[in-house]
C-alpha cells in the first residue's frame, strides 16, 4: 500500500475513534458539519471557543434546529423565549440567529463568571441567578449531569481538533504514518 494511502487510512481510523461515528449518528454529524462555518464565525466574533459552542449544541438539541424542550426552549442552543427576545433573536429556529444568540449568551455568562466554564454551563442550564447566589454549580441532578455532559463533548471536540491540527491540514508527520501496518 502506498504511503499516502496508509496515511489517509491512519487518519480515518484515528478520527473515527475520536468522534465515535456510527450508522445511527452519521446524519447528526452531517448536520453538525453544516453549522461549522456559522459556529466558527460567531465563536470568533464573541470570543467563545467553537468547540464549546458545538458541545452546548450537541447537548441541548443534538444539532436539531427545530428542537423544542418540554420547558419551551427552542432551536439548536435551546433558547428560552424570554432569553431569545432579550438577545434579539427573532426566529429561534433559524440556525444562524440561534447560534448567534446562544453564543452571545455564553459570552455574557463567561464574563459574569470570570471565564469559569463550569459555572457558565451551570448558569446556561439552571439560570445565572442560582449560580450567582451560591457561586457554585447548583446541586440539581439535571444541572450536574448537564455540565458533565457538555464538558465530555467539549473535551472530545478538542481532541479531534488537536489531532487534525497535528496533521497541519494535508501534511502528515512521517513517523506517525510509518507505524501503520
Amino acid at each position: 500500500m502506498p504511503m499516502s494511502d496508509q496515511c489517509t487510512l491512519f487518519k480515518q481510523k484515528r478520527l473515527s475513534r475520536f468522534s465515535s461515528i456510527t450508522a445511527d449518528n452519521r446524519k447528526k454529524n452531517r448536520n453538525q458539519n453544516a453549522y461549522d462555518s456559522t459556529i466558527n464565525h460567531f465563536g470568533d466574533r464573541y470570543r467563545v471557543d467553537p468547540d464549546l459552542i458545538k458541545a452546548v449544541i450537541r447537548t441541548e438539541s443534538g444539532f436539531d434546529c427545530y428542537a423544542v424542550s418540554s420547558k419551551g426552549a427552542q432551536g439548536l442552543m435551546q433558547l428560552m423565549p424570554e432569553t431569545a427576545q432579550e438577545l434579539h433573536v427573532v426566529n429561534p429556529f433559524d440556525p444562524r440567529q440561534n447560534i448567534e444568540g446562544g453564543t452571545r449568551y455564553l459570552r455574557y455568562l463567561l464574563d459574569t463568571f470570570n471565564e469559569n466554564i463550569n459555572l457558565t454551563l451551570a448558569a446556561y442550564h439552571a439560570g445565572p441567578t442560582r449560580v450567582k447566589q451560591i457561586q457554585n454549580i447548583p446541586q440539581i441532578p439535571e444541572t450536574v449531569t448537564y455540565v458533565k455532559r457538555v464538558l465530555h463533548y467539549y473535551k472530545g471536540y478538542q481532541k479531534i481538533d488537536r489531532f487534525l491540527n497535528g496533521f497541519g491540514g494535508t501534511s502528515i508527520r512521517v513517523h506517525e504514518a510509518v507505524t501503520i501496518r
